[in-house]
């Protein structure tokens, strides 16, 4: 009977610290936008030999900031838009980090077959797979998006998400429900 009215006065701490807990756990394993850039240049990309690197026209996505993890990535997207494609050529698409010379990769080699308003519009995105595919990038470096073939590119983008770091504020809920779980525990059993 004892031990049935300490569990009854104890169960709003324990709702308490339940709900101190299952709140602090979303903010733990979400994943956040941690860096997003779009060049919106303007220019016809007019490559003779689109399948040599040196013919491959670049354009700046800018620079990582501080702090960029690569293992910490969960996704990256590249997105572009052109218009006024030369019917018959690919387009091959690549991502490069660092200055010249520096590693690329061809992220797809397409034909574009939807175009949309006056202009013939089309687009198209890619979600990359996410580290240790790319641990060559690093905070400070520039990220550059290629097109070998003709067309008038729009716009060129990066999206990258990483992992959330839990907040500080986050880890003393937690710890704080975690204690109590366990202080309410001990009482119960005496």
């Amino acid at each position: 009977m004892k031990t049935l009215k300490k569990i009854t006065r104890a169960l709003p701490v324990i709702g308490i610290l339940v709900a101190m807990f299952i709140l602090s756990i979303p903010s733990m394993a979400s994943a956040t936008t941690f860096y997003s850039f779009t060049n919106t240049t303007h220019q016809y990309v007019d490559l003779t030999n689109p399948g040599v690197m040196a013919d491959v026209d670049w354009f700046t996505l800018g620079i990582l900031p501080s702090g960029y993890n690569a293992s910490a990535v969960t996704s990256i997207t590249l997105s572009m838009t052109g218009d006024s494609f030369v019917s018959g050529d690919n387009i091959n698409v690549y991502l490069r980090f660092g200055g010249t010379g520096s590693s690329y990769i061809l992220i797809d080699s397409f034909v574009p077959t939807t175009f949309t308003g006056p202009n013939g519009t089309f687009s198209k995105s890619w979600t990359l797979p996410p580290s240790p595919d790319y641990t060559d990038f690093a905070s400070g470096m520039y990220l550059y998006m290629g097109y070998g073939c003709h067309f008038y590119t729009d716009a060129s983008s990066i999206d990258i998400e990483i992992k959330s770091v839990p907040e500080p504020a986050t880890m003393l809920l937690l710890g704080l429900g975690l204690m109590g779980l366990a202080g309410v525990r001990r009482k119960i059993q005496k």
